[in-house]
């Protein structure tokens, strides 16, 4: 794998695919399954040349699908999944063939190979659009049908993924197969036994994604959507599923999703999920966050950078343990973390959602998402961007600009807490997806109250607008 990525694709491509020729036939299973496993972790690094040796290469890993052998088979589904994600857009001119080979696979004994087999469909399915799914749609549900009905819980969680999948990629038409999944998404989302968490959590994320999809918003009545938010908040109630962060974290991508394709008809739902969210962003965790002004002068000599909130004193440019361009690695991760991140993303939704709706709870949220743009992890502040910029339309829908142009006090009062956030972020933040969320905060906020509202800020954002540039 890292030969394939840090090693120039043209002296390693011919290599393995040497190798190949001489394994894929030979009767050692060791042989065949370590030629799937290398064409496996060539894909990414070497993908625009093996792109163009699809050809050649695709066959092969198709014909062991049907190995004797179950590791053999299991690894050529799941090179069959690495193709689906890093050959893009090649490997769509050969879903047919694909799809009718992994068709066959999941008829397979063994649950492992099913999984991959699942994994594979779902990394295809994600790049292709209707056209090409909906000639597969029949198949495609019914082995999806059959995964869900099954006892073990890794196979039924790879099947909602799968199924999350070709609905976004089959659109309107998914909607004729809503009725028939309905129950199965029913059952799953009320699991309370412990080991069947996970599933109800995957389930209920796969159902607001399904409800947000165009063959969701089609085939489901606003009856059955409040029938699956209540079912969802009931994910809640630690007497019923216990403390599973991973529940809680996938409900509120329910909520977000729900929120953005129920628009207004999802107000009669902020009392519940407003307080919720708050409830897990202001859930302790062990961050601690340092006021950046306290300490602007503390050391001239040195790069101090903000990583949400904690100072980092980075030294030496020409530190080994620096990762490019001197930006720290936070390897952290936490089922709060992911938690906090969703919850972020899903006030965010609730906010744009419902507009003028969300003016009562906007001196609630505000200076909780503030806590969150400057949380250590780059997750949570990159949504905290986008919910702030979120909020600030929100804000502007309740309250207008006057005549003038000039805004009305509780407009202003939110204009005065995010816009220097927006600028510091791009100024100072070590991560990219955030500086570029940040960068878009700014142009929404003109945007939407245009620049003389903003005028004690523009000449700071841009300079930092301009030093990104440079």
């Amino acid at each position: 794998d890292t030969v394939a990525q840090f090693v120039p694709p043209q002296q390693v491509v011919p290599t393995v695919v040497e190798f190949c020729r001489a394994a894929i036939p030979s009767p050692d299973f060791n042989q065949r399954r370590a030629a799937m496993s290398v064409l496996s972790v060539c894909a990414e690094g070497c993908a625009e040349i093996m792109r163009k040796q699809l050809d050649t290469i695709l066959q092969p890993v198709l014909s062991l699908l049907v190995d004797p052998n179950q590791e053999v088979r299991g690894m050529a589904a799941f090179a069959v999944s690495q193709f689906a994600t890093y050959l893009q857009p090649d490997i769509i001119s050969h879903h047919d063939v694909i799809l009718k080979g992994l068709f066959h696979t999941l008829q397979d004994p063994t649950p492992s190979v099913k999984e991959r087999t699942l994994f594979a469909i779902e990394a295809l399915c994600e790049h292709l659009g209707e056209k090409e799914v909906v000639p597969y749609m029949g198949p495609l549900m019914q082995v999806l049908m059959e995964a869900l009905n099954q006892p073990r819980t890794e196979l039924q969680e790879m099947a909602l993924s799968a199924a999350t999948s070709v609905a976004s990629a089959a659109g309107r038409a998914f909607g004729p197969y809503m009725p028939q999944l309905l129950p199965m998404m029913q059952r799953c989302m009320q699991a309370t036994a412990p080991e069947h968490l996970a599933v109800r959590a995957h389930a209920t994320e796969c159902m607001g994604i399904l409800i947000a999809s165009e063959g969701g918003k089609e085939a489901l009545s606003m009856p059955h959507i409040v029938e699956f938010v209540k079912m969802a908040l009931e994910g809640f109630n630690p007497a019923l599923t216990g403390d599973t962060s991973q529940l809680r974290e996938y409900t509120f991508g329910f909520f977000a999703n729900v929120a953005e394709a129920t628009k207004a008809e999802f107000v009669p739902f902020l009392p519940s999920v407003v307080p919720l969210a708050l409830t897990a962003l202001n859930q302790y965790d062990g961050a601690i966050f340092d006021d950046d002004d306290e300490n602007d002068d503390e050391d001239e000599n040195k790069d101090n950078t903000i990583v949400g909130g904690v100072r980092a004193a980075l030294g030496d440019e020409d530190d080994d343990d620096e990762s490019e361009e001197g930006k720290n690695n936070l390897s952290v991760r936490t089922g709060i973390l992911d938690e906090k991140a969703s919850a972020t993303q899903a006030m965010g939704s609730f906010a744009e959602a419902t507009g003028v709706a969300f003016a009562p709870y906007i001196e609630t949220v505000l200076p909780v998402l503030l806590r969150m743009a400057e949380y250590f992890h780059p997750d949570v502040r990159n949504q905290a961007m986008i919910a702030l910029h979120q909020l600030v339309e929100a804000a502007a829908l309740a309250a207008p600009l006057n005549a003038d142009l000039t805004p009305p006090p509780p407009l202003q009062a939110v204009l005065n807490a995010t816009v220097p956030i927006f600028v510091k972020c791009v100024e100072r933040d070590d991560d990219a997806d955030v500086v570029s969320s940040s960068l878009v905060a700014c142009a929404k906020a003109i945007k939407v109250v245009g620049g003389n509202p903003l005028a004690e800020w523009l000449p700071a954002m841009t300079a930092a607008i301009t030093d990104v540039l440079k």
